[in-house]
């Protein structure tokens, strides 16, 4: 039998809405027991479980007095009321002792749920005011339930489910949709796609990972995988594992994860590629770089391979141009391993001697990829499947990991794919991967490797809608991905070709408004991109001793609009050799509608040039260059001294200061309670007020619609016979305007005269009997048009009453004058037929089908000695005619 789930559902301010939201996505029927808690007034009823009984296909109740809580029930808590557990132990509701709201009634309840329930608990805090459900969602989580709460950035009223996540209660943060989604798996009666969904909501909330667009066998075999170590035997009880033990998620993750990568992985491929590489290089004419984007790019094995590659390649064919490798992965563990470059040497077992001893530096049990080919990529975090891709690539490698993806998810990478290419661009894949034959934007080069070109004149479908999200132009960028979006390296390459390369030496960054580099040039071996998330900030990567100085000196260029240069500053270089450097900044644009950058210039010397030319008194001494930096050093202490003297002061200041707001605090805290809880319960009454209202203009429309499309003229007249309302037919038979109705008295202009002439008195008129009486009434009577014309009509009448008392009255009639016409002329013919049999001397009789007279005239009823009105209904045949002849 399936184990009882206790659902606590908190909110305050703003939970109406949530609410609503939240049990609309909660499906039919429920294995669990419901109970929502919701700040309300005492001073009034609440309509809080008739508004949501219109939001969920459950049943919802408000509890009252002993009532016992029923599975598959949602109960809404009034503000009096309270749980507790009765003498056959199930749960149920009583009057609370305390009398004030609200209390701290989503502590209070949530605190015996989880006394009484247990593990079984599930505690949930919506939108609202103040910190109410904090001690509550710690007490169950204390018996091992599970804690959710409306992710803040959702909630109308964030303060709430703030606080619980800042108490370090919470299991969960997510949207209501998300909460609901778990809450569906945790009370499903079955492990079926339920939970599968639980899980993607919770790793989507973890870190943005999507599993639906992987392809589910090869998810579910991870997961199960992840169940057979855990010793878990179903799928609700691992999502319940994963819910509590945060840990699990990355192991999960990263099991779904797994990079098969290794350096020169089928040398052939590499091979072939290098030939149509060589094919592609020799058609370029005035290109001066070559950009590769390596996909899922793992622990980096294969974007040093490409590098390796090119720059073989370049070398054979006396070529020169610049590589610019960008290698992604969603992996950021796999990702700092290799941006480290530094590899086992079972590693590069299979890489060929002479490459190895080339770009790799031996070091003991290691070797680490030289600085040259480093320089050439930048590894960096990038989501695949919903992140724009880089753009202008003449080469793109996604080897082994699409096989992972659904085909629909397949076929908007590849459309991708062809909007990041240039013209002629190569598609590199794994050898269990292959385009669609539907797909004819790409030519197949290499059946056997997978290698495809760009088909530069077809036109794929349209990427997706969220490669298209972009920063805007006002945010500043976030990572390696937006920043290296914002730049394009051919108009700056041509600027410094026409301006100012040729002045300096090739170790050149151009940065932002932000301090993100968008640009390099020529190797900086001061630069070094830090571990973890990827950052193209210039201080983040710089070396340490360097950035104090860069700072000074930029922020006076960009304030002064000039070129400004640094102290020689002291470092030790990768040969362990000393050096001085120091930084030149100047403005620099190369586009007048874009924002100024800064172009930062490192000069280096070392120790043995610095000897040298002090001969010609070009540079200063070594000596110089160390009081140079003891004078720094000194002028900073009495800067430092300064501040710290400023400091002190104004320390003292606000520790007064504080002294007095503290004591302000502390009446405004006091104060800030009594209204915070007046301003809960307004709200709360407020979004009833709201709710209702809407329905009201709900109804109020669909009357209005029932009134304009009835065939019938209908009136509403108030205590005076004054009009209230008129539909349109009835100004239609009427011939009046509504504004010539509304509000005048309706018996002087449609019921003031009688058929005969006479003037109808208003004390005869059957309006006031109705509202005297308060009884409906039906009838014929003869209504006045604007014209002077009148109509016959037939009329129905009834008062109108609200809270007991009559308020008026609504009549409804409609055009009898062609009918009573008919019925006048038919009357007509009916009494001349009638004269003229009368007049006759011969019996005149008419029969129905079965011989029973319906007419006799005068004369016939003399003849046969009798009276008309005891012979009609009788039989002819029977009363009159001889048996023997009646045949």
């Amino acid at each position: 039998m399936q184990e009882v789930n206790y659902i606590g559902i908190g909110a305050s301010a703003g939970g109406l809405k949530a609410l609503e939201v939240l049990l609309s996505a909660i499906p039919a029927p429920s294995h669990s027991i419901y109970i929502i808690v919701q700040h309300l007034s005492l001073d009034r009823k609440s309509l809080l479980s008739e508004i949501l009984s219109k939001s969920t296909g459950l049943d919802i109740v408000e509890a009252t007095q002993g009532v016992e809580l029923l599975i598959g029930k949602i109960y809404v808590i009034p503000p009096n009321m309270m749980l507790s557990q009765n003498k056959n132990s199930k749960l149920t509701v009583i009057h609370s002792d305390d009398t004030t709201a609200p209390q701290p009634r989503i502590d209070n309840i949530f605190t015996f749920l989880a006394k009484f329930s247990g593990a079984r608990t599930i505690g949930v805090i919506l939108t609202g005011s103040g910190h109410d459900g904090v001690k509550g969602l710690k007490a169950i989580r204390d018996v091992d339930g599970i804690t959710l709460v409306q992710s803040p950035k959702e909630a109308e009223f964030k303060s709430m489910p703030q606080s619980a996540i800042d108490a370090k209660v919470v299991h969960e943060s997510l949207s209501l949709q998300g909460i609901a989604k778990i809450i569906s798996e945790l009370d499903s009666s079955s492990d079926d796609e339920t939970a599968l969904e639980a899980i993607r909501v919770l790793l989507i909330n973890y870190n943005g990972f999507d599993i639906s667009k992987y392809k589910e066998n090869t998810v579910l075999r991870r997961i199960h995988k992840r169940m057979l170590l855990l010793q878990k035997e179903s799928l609700k009880a691992y999502t319940r594992y994963v819910i509590k033990n945060h840990k699990e998620f990355q192991l999960l993750y990263e099991d779904i994860l797994i990079g098969v990568t290794s350096f020169f992985r089928d040398q052939e491929a590499f091979d072939i590629l290098s030939e149509q590489l060589g094919n592609l290089i020799d058609k370029y004419k005035n290109q001066k770089e070559l950009r590769v984007w390596v996909t899922a790019c793992s622990t980096g094995e294969e974007a040093y391979s490409i590098a390796i590659m090119l720059t073989e390649l370049l070398l054979k064919k006396k070529k020169k141009l610049s590589i610019n490798i960008f290698a992604t992965d969603i992996d950021d563990v796999s990702l700092t391993k290799a941006r480290k470059g530094i590899y086992n040497i079972s590693e590069l077992k299979n890489m060929n001697p002479i490459l190895r001893e080339r770009y790799f530096i031996e070091k003991d049990t290691t070797y680490e990829v030289r600085q040259s080919i480093r320089n050439i990529i930048v590894f960096t975090h990038h989501d695949l499947l919903n992140e724009p891709p880089f753009i202008k690539m003449d080469l793109i490698t996604c080897r082994n990991a699409l096989i992972y993806f659904t085909h629909p998810i397949q076929k908007e990478v590849f459309t991708m794919f062809h909007h990041a290419l240039n013209s002629h661009g190569l598609l590199f894949l794994g050898i269990s991967e292959a385009l669609p034959q539907s797909m004819n934007y790409f030519t197949l080069l290499n059946s056997k490797w997978k290698i495809y070109e760009k088909e530069p004149n077809s036109t794929p479908p349209k990427l997706a809608p969220r490669f298209y999200k972009m920063l805007s132009s006002a945010t500043a960028p976030k990572n390696a991905v937006d920043i290296l979006k914002q730049s394009t390296p051919s108009n700056i390459e041509t600027h410094l070709a026409k301006s100012i390369y040729e002045i300096f030496a090739p170790s050149i960054a151009i940065i932002n408004r932000h301090d993100d580099m968008i640009y390099t040039k020529g190797e900086i071996p001061y630069l070094k991109f830090s571990e973890g998330f990827a950052s193209l900030n210039i201080f983040k990567n710089l070396h340490p001793n360097l950035r104090l100085e860069l700072r000074y000196v930029l922020e006076k260029s960009r304030k002064e609009d000039a070129k400004i240069s640094s102290k020689f500053v002291q470092l030790q270089n990768y040969l362990d050799k000393t050096v001085y450097v120091r930084v030149i900044t100047m403005p620099f644009s190369y586009n007048k509608d874009r924002d100024v950058l800064t172009l930062l210039y490192f000069q280096e010397y070392s120790v043995d040039e610095i000897i040298f030319d002090t001969k010609k008194g070009n540079f200063p001494k070594e000596s110089d260059f160390v009081a140079s930096l003891q004078t720094q050093v000194s002028q900073m202490k009495e800067q430092l001294h300064a501040l710290q003297n400023e400091l002190d002061n104004s320390n003292e200041n606000m520790q007064m200061i504080n002294e007095e707001l503290q004591s302000s605090n502390e009446e405004l805290q006091s104060s800030n309670e009594e209204l915070e809880t007046s301003n809960e319960e307004l709200q709360a009454t407020n979004e009833e007020l709201n709710e209702t209202y809407q329905n009201i203009s709900l109804l109020k429309q669909q009357y209005g619609t029932i009134l304009e499309s009835s065939l019938d003229g209908i009136m509403g007249l108030n205590l005076e016979e004054r009009h209230t309302f008129v539909n349109s037919r009835a100004l239609q038979m009427l011939g009046y305007k509504s504004k010539e109705l509304i509000g005048k008295i309706g018996h002087f202009i449609w019921h003031h005269t009688k058929a005969d002439g006479t003037t109808f008195d208003k004390s005869e008129c059957h309006i006031l009997d109705i509202i005297k009486t308060g009884k409906s009434i039906r009838g014929e009577d003869l209504y006045w048009r604007k014209d002077g014309s009148s109509l016959e009509v037939e009329y129905a009448s009834s008062p109108i009453i609200e809270n007991g008392e009559i308020t008026g009255a609504v009549i409804s009639f409609h055009d009898i004058t062609e009918k009573k016409k008919l019925e006048r002329a038919v009357k007509h013919e009916q009494s001349l037929i009638k004269h003229y049999f009368d007049s006759t001397e011969a019996i005149v009789v008419v029969l129905d089908s079965q011989a029973n007279i319906q007419f006799l005239n005068q004369k016939g009823a003399m003849i046969l000695g009798t009276k008309t009105d005891n012979i009609i209904g009788k039989n002819w045949f029977t009363n009159f005619i001889d048996k023997s002849i009646q045949k």
